[in-house]
């Protein structure tokens, strides 16, 4: 069910704009299916949460909750804080974010979510 979320959010925002509300309703249908059949699912979690980004639309708080959850049950994964960080950022809350991504921008590793995170505030 996830997959069919991630391929109808891909479908929507690829196809025609007349019927893209449709088509990301149809999408996050199925997401919200998987997230009640496994809501700990982060493919689903992550989905539902990038099918309101991707689209440009407001974020609700239960698919910024989603991402948080995914970020804490993997903390040591950069990727769900940097899509949350970016949307915090976005959202007006770059504090709250800079706390979030301080794993991502002070660890050791230099992976591509670090530079994206260092980006975000205009750090290098």
């Amino acid at each position: 069910m996830a997959w069919k979320g991630v391929a109808l959010t891909g479908q929507a925002l690829a196809g025609p704009a007349e019927g893209r509300r449709a088509t990301l309703a149809a999408a996050r249908g199925a997401l919200e299916r998987a997230l009640e059949l496994d809501p700990y699912d982060p493919v689903a979690a992550i989905a539902y949460f990038q099918s309101f980004t991707r689209a440009g639309e407001p974020t609700p708080e239960t698919a910024m909750v989603l991402v948080a959850k995914v970020a804490a049950m993997v903390p040591a994964a950069p990727w769900p804080r940097l899509l949350l960080g970016e949307e915090l950022v976005r959202q007006g809350k770059p504090d709250l974010a800079r706390r979030l991504l301080q794993p991502v921008l002070y660890g050791a590793y230099d992976s591509p979510e670090k530079k994206a995170a260092q980006a975000l505030f205009g750090a290098s």
